[in-house]
């Protein structure tokens, strides 16, 4: 169904992001003096969405939850053709306080993004799906 309403537009784009960042790819560059430091597991995504701006700009947009139950929750994101001089950007926030972060420019012409999430059974993780048009 969340596919189905949004098939006929043209402009419609599936973001997905990576469900976890692999501990291989994280690192700590520089330990303090002494320290040896070790990533030892991989970072889950926690959260997603779009971005008045680049990420270090900290432009988190708010959206409104539209559908919201024990093991799923909607969250739609409104305006976001509006005026913005560094466009909107999408992110995808790995760690329990987001402290990494993926991110990419959308495209223009885009209006809203819809953000699903689901729980994962036996798991304190959830999927995510993006739909933006």
């Amino acid at each position: 169904m969340f596919a189905a309403l949004y098939a006929p537009v043209a402009l419609a784009v599936d973001i997905v992001c990576p469900p976890e960042l692999a501990a291989a790819s994280l690192q700590i560059a520089t330990p303090p003096a002494g320290w040896t430091a070790r990533v030892s597991s991989p970072l889950a995504l926690h959260a997603a969405g779009p971005t008045a701006g680049p990420p270090e700009r900290l432009g988190q947009m708010v959206g409104k939850i539209t559908r919201k139950s024990h093991t799923e929750s909607t969250v739609e994101y409104v305006a976001l053709d509006a005026p913005y001089p560094e466009g909107v950007w999408f992110t995808c926030d790995y760690g329990e306080s987001n402290q990494f972060t993926l991110a990419r420019k959308l495209e223009p012409g885009i209006k809203t993004c819809v953000v699903r999430y689901k729980t994962i059974p036996g798991s304190s993780r959830h999927s995510v799906e993006v739909m933006c048009k």
